[in-house]
């Protein structure tokens, strides 16, 4: 079953992104990287771990050299701002995510699990692996938007209000 399940994800990564290779790890029946939706898109990785009944895909992102520089210049406070912002971002989306502060990097990523009577379609991975690449976009937006001044965490509060990106 599960040479049939890689075979069928690997199929679905070349027929909607670019796959980039496996990944090899002993805690893993497979692993496939893959760039969505194409091939200058978001790097994205699916497995499926070992003794587990489905799959993760996930997106990993470290901040550009010229984010960190300016996020590095901040005082703490604010840039633990910008983690809180990224995190009710990803909240609100009902996306599972890892924030790492001390490495300014986050992880987003989605958990795909089967049962007897469910496989996963082409349709339901594209979807999955579409909303992944759309809340990062928004997330990088978002610091992009706050290294230049133009949004704050105080943006955030209140009635619901949204930043504006483009003021």
């Amino acid at each position: 079953m599960t040479e049939a399940l890689e075979s069928t994800i690997k199929q679905y990564v070349e027929r909607i992104g670019v796959f980039r290779g496996a990944i090899n790890n002993d805690s893993l029946d497979f692993g496939l990287k893959f760039t969505y939706p194409g091939e200058k898109g978001k790097l994205l990785v699916v497995f499926k771990p070992t003794e587990k009944n489905g799959i993760e895909i996930k997106a990993n992102t470290q901040l550009s050299p010229k984010h960190l520089e300016i996020v590095n210049s901040f005082k703490e406070k604010k840039q633990k701002q910008l983690f809180l912002i990224l995190q009710k971002l990803f909240i609100e989306k009902e996306i599972h995510f890892n924030i790492d502060f001390k490495n300014k990097r986050y992880q987003i990523y989605e958990k795909y699990l089967f049962d007897d009577n469910s496989l996963l379609t082409i349709n339901k991975f594209k979807n999955i692996a579409k909303k992944l690449f759309f809340v990062d976009f928004n997330a990088i937006r978002i610091i992009h938007a706050f290294c230049q001044g133009k949004i704050s965490a105080e943006d955030l509060e209140g009635s619901g209000a949204k930043p504006s990106f483009y003021s």
